[in-house]
């Protein structure tokens, strides 16, 4: 990535390396780890932002990330 974004959101995780690696990509950025399973957040969430939400339920304004990264994000209907 050529620019180095300030907020990054990160949809999903899987487990605990996507977000150990954009912290250690982009230190300075603020980061903010979103899953739907709150107990996922508690064991692979290693920022302090985690927020429990569903995909199109998202509670931030338009325009409020500088990027957004998901690696195999799936979201699950129970």
């Amino acid at each position: 990535i050529r620019f180095t974004p300030q907020r990054i959101l990160n949809l999903g995780l899987s487990d605990a390396s996507t977000p150990t690696h954009l912290k250690n990509q982009f230190p300075q950025a603020w980061i903010c780890d979103v899953d739907i399973n709150i107990d996922r957040l508690q064991q692979f969430g290693n920022t302090p932002h985690k927020i429990v939400s569903h995909l199109a339920h998202l509670p931030f304004a338009p325009q409020s990330f500088d990027l957004i990264f998901s690696n195999l994000f799936r979201q699950y209907h129970w």
